[in-house]
């Protein structure tokens, strides 16, 4: 079957993409700012938000996320941390550093 679109691509699953050891989202942009602040703070839908089964055996999550995108997160500080087991996720906002390890 020839390629949608004259592109080719590469399907990973959930369960392939949790035994990373590292992976990032880059998320920009004012019209995903409802769904990013659903995939993080709303109903467990992963049917509706496939980023919501990504956790990591063993690896880190970095999600970088403009301004626009993070306008209706609850962390006002501009950076948002999480550790689960032996996961790790690091939200990042624009221009923010965060050096926790």
């Amino acid at each position: 079957m020839p390629p949608r679109l004259n592109s080719w691509r590469i399907t990973l699953t959930p369960h392939t993409l949790n035994h990373a050891h590292h992976l990032a989202f880059l998320v920009f942009g004012k019209k995903k700012a409802e769904i990013l602040h659903q995939v993080f703070e709303g109903p467990h839908d992963p049917s509706r938000y496939p980023a919501q089964l990504i956790d990591p055996e063993n690896g880190k999550v970095f999600w970088m996320i403009d301004e626009a995108a993070a306008k209706f997160l609850s962390d006002g500080n501009g950076e948002l941390y999480s550790q689960t087991g032996e996961a790790e996720t690091i939200i990042k906002f624009g221009g923010h550093h965060d050096s926790r390890r």
